[in-house]
């Protein structure tokens, strides 16, 4: 069964919302109309929000496994490959989603592209992560250079694993905070309640 790309999900949902505002407008009924334009912003407004949210979800499991990506790369080098062979080399390892673009940097290798440009293209499509497009910079600089490799790869994942080390600590952080005010907002109702149900009755008695 062929899988549905959200490109197509997202044009049905347009079309299935001009549909429903046309019956509306032929059928001249206002009710009918009102309904179907909400209908459709809510048809038209979740799919993008689900595309959006899928997109983040990818480039934040691409980031945490980025670090990875590096150190096996680092071995690899370490092991007497150059870099095109390491790259190639890591496309046997599970990295989740960055499996993807590690794949693809293989194929365009085999292909007969240049590393640079391999890494250019992989930087041009993580342009959404501005933490590894930076790092793949650096790494490219580097390597056009002729600089220490290995060194930068290994400064650049100590660094986006601190990053990412910071960044669960911030969200932890903000998640008690949040907590904390659901607790309050949870009191306050609460408190309101018993004031309508008891105090109030209270007072009505006199």
């Amino acid at each position: 069964m062929k899988k549905l790309t959200d490109t197509q999900i997202f044009l049905g949902s347009i079309g299935i919302s001009a549909v429903m505002i046309l019956i509306g407008i032929i059928v001249r009924d206002a009710g009918i109309v009102g309904n179907a334009i909400i209908l459709s912003t809510f048809l038209i407004l979740t799919p993008i929000l689900f595309v959006r949210y899928k997109t983040y979800r990818e480039f934040k499991e691409i980031e945490e496994k980025f670090p990875n990506f590096l150190r096996d790369l680092i071995e690899s080098i370490r092991a007497g490959l150059p870099l095109h062979k390491a790259i190639m080399n890591t496309r046997k390892i599970n990295y989740g989603t960055l499996s993807r673009e590690v794949n693809k940097m293989s194929n365009q290798i085999s292909w007969g592209l240049s590393v640079d440009k391999v890494l250019i293209q992989f930087a041009d499509r993580m342009k959404s992560s501005k933490r590894i497009n930076a790092a793949i910079q650096v790494i490219l600089e580097s390597y056009l250079s002729g600089g220490n490799v290995i060194s930068t790869m290994e400064t650049v994942a100590d660094s986006q694993i601190l990053l990412l080390d910071v960044e669960k600590e911030k969200s932890a952080t903000l998640n008690q905070y949040v907590i904390v005010m659901y607790a309050i907002a949870l009191i306050f109702i609460g408190i309101v309640v018993a004031i309508n149900k008891l105090i109030i009755p209270i007072f009505d008695n006199f």
